[in-house]
């Protein structure tokens, strides 16, 4: 893994403080001929890149567990330093109220709430690769007429990638709960003196009426589940908290369903091309789906916009955690806090320029 992911600089020189990002598709770098964007991509943009190393190490598709249980997070431990930040998202992937499909290499149990709704932190526990969790097997077993030989043999490779040991999915989170896998994250940042944040996911674009929809696969349902137990734990281990979730379905629902897919990328086989002409004839195709989950480049860029904002918010109120020890104080002095003063994007965002102007009333910029 290539831990150091350049915005527009060489790595030459040496650089204040570097900032490692761990989490999913909707952090992740993407190649310029994909309409797809990620807000790790885009830090560059807001944070002066001479000064700070962006090291984004999300990738499409994982859990808090899977991030672990590859070895991923194992490589941040190996290179995160004193006055570094480690950003964390995860819940996409962790949702375990979705399909039952990616239950053996992704899903990652809440566990039962108390009678005041919070979630527990339960220790993770290793088994043998050479296992499959029996909740996947009676669920594939329940699901098919046969079971796929080919799914199967999948999933048990998948797992055998892991080395010898990894965390497995448990029914309730008894091998190891959401929460538990979160905090692995803020240790590691803490043992190596650096300074954890918690990012909770943005909603997907389902919407009930006018507002956004609480259910299965959108978050874990139960008044977004996933979300809550982001912000708990953040209140819990005292860490720093980036509200992406609240800040965007309070946008989604006030743009409403159509102007709201202007910021998502598009399915159908129609994900490359030139940005934005392609992207733009793209959606003009009747054949062609909006994406409910993953933002455009575009999107993906006022996710950044909107996260940098929160960010200077926070300072600009003083907040710190862990007993007053971290904050983004360090990060202040690199952040481009005026449009002016941000670095041209180098894929041509200003072509959505007009588009760009309703979300000032919304306060993303």
């Amino acid at each position: 893994m290539q831990l150091f992911v350049k915005g527009d600089d060489s790595m030459s020189g040496e650089k204040a403080l570097s900032v490692f990002l761990a989490g999913d598709s909707i952090v992740k770098t993407y190649e310029p001929a994909e309409f797809t964007g990620g807000w790790g991509q885009y830090l560059h943009l807001f944070i002066d890149g001479r000064m700070v190393n962006f090291c984004n190490c999300a990738r499409g598709g994982r859990s808090s567990r899977s991030f672990i249980n590859e070895g991923r997070l194992g490589e941040i431990s190996g290179a995160i330093k004193s006055g570094d930040y480690l950003f964390i998202e995860f819940c996409h992937n962790d949702d375990e109220t979705k399909s039952y499909d990616t239950m053996y290499n992704r899903q990652t149990p809440l566990g039962r709430p108390d009678g005041n709704g919070r979630y527990p932190v339960i220790k993770g526990e290793m088994i043998s690769t050479a296992s499959m969790p029996s909740e996947y097997l009676q669920a594939l077993a329940s699901h098919t007429r046969y079971i796929d030989r080919e799914i199967l043999i999948n999933a048990y490779e998948t797992i055998a990638s892991y080395g010898d040991y990894y965390y497995p999915y448990s029914r309730n989170g008894i091998l190891g709960s959401f929460k538990w896998f979160l905090k692995q994250y803020i240790l590691v940042a803490r043992k190596a003196g650096a300074i954890p944040v918690l990012v909770t996911a943005p909603p997907r674009l389902t919407y009930s009426g006018a507002k956004l929809a609480d259910g299965p696969g959108l978050h874990g349902g139960d008044n977004y589940a996933y979300i809550r137990a982001v912000n708990q734990l953040a209140k819990e281990e005292d860490v720093l908290l980036i509200d992406l979730f609240t800040e965007f379905k309070h946008i989604f629902e006030a743009l409403g369903t159509g102007p709201a897919h202007c910021l998502t990328s598009v399915k159908s086989g129609a994900l490359t091309g030139k940005w934005p002409e392609d992207y733009d004839s793209a959606k003009k195709n009747p054949a062609v789906v909006c994406e409910n989950t993953h933002f455009n480049k575009f999107g993906a860029y006022l996710l950044t916009a909107k996260l940098t904002e929160l960010i200077v918010k926070q300072i600009n109120r003083g907040v710190k955690a862990n007993k007053g020890t971290e904050s983004f104080e360090s990060l202040m002095p690199y952040i481009f806090d005026r449009p002016h003063r941000r670095v041209p994007h180098p894929e041509g965002i200003n072509a959505s320029y007009n588009t760009l102007k309703q979300f000032f009333k919304y306060g993303v910029l």
